[in-house]
């Protein structure tokens, strides 16, 4: 279960209690019972809040971030050409830094620049394992009032860092996909169509 839920489950619960306790007394004591549970709902819930916020993931550690790195992970998405790159989610496995290898869990945003094209080796493909070497970098937050955010919007989508990789021979296929060819074919780009 994701932390996000168990607030609300744990609000539902104390709300449905308090309804059914304050349906079955009669008369003058329903208000006082249902006033109870709410009076101690509020602080609970914001309790709750708090410890959830801080189970959120902290991003990425700082000692491979701003340094070349090497990763290896499964593509997310079909990878969408914008201008002269190509754009993808990828679920990170690991991370190779100066021969140390750092298993970690996170979804990146990985940019590939293309404008090599001719000298690339291979283009990902959704569900593809591959291994790219590029600079991988924090999420950027908003610097002004009313700026975009960008960290914030890419932590709503699920996505923990980028990767900029500058040429696209640094892409390398580890595994071809698994799992249903009907997904592959039909559902990610129907999904991506509708985007």
């Amino acid at each position: 279960m994701r932390p996000s839920t168990l607030p609300v489950l744990i609000l539902l619960l104390c709300c449905s209690t308090g309804i059914v306790i304050a349906a079955r007394l009669s008369g003058k004591d329903a208000p006082l019972v249902l006033s109870f549970f709410t009076v101690l709902l509020l602080p609970l819930t914001g309790i709750l809040l708090g410890w959830e916020g801080s189970m959120a993931p902290v991003g990425l550690p700082a000692s491979v971030t701003g340094v070349p790195v090497t990763v290896a992970g499964d593509v997310l998405d079909q990878p969408a050409t914008v201008g002269t790159s190509l754009r993808f989610r990828l679920g990170l496995h690991t991370i190779i830094r100066d021969s140390s290898v750092v298993p970690l869990e996170a979804v990146i945003m990985v940019t590939v620049s293309m404008r090599d094209s001719g000298k690339a080796r291979v283009f990902p493909a959704y569900g593809q394992r591959v291994a790219l070497h590029g600079m991988l970098q924090p999420l950027r937050a908003a610097r002004n009032p009313g700026e975009f955010d960008a960290s914030e919007y890419y932590r709503a989508n699920g996505v923990d860092g980028m990767l900029a990789v500058r040429k696209g021979w640094h892409l390398y296929v580890l595994r071809e996909p698994t799992g249903w060819s009907f997904v592959r074919a039909i559902i990610i780009p129907l999904r991506t169509g509708l985007r």
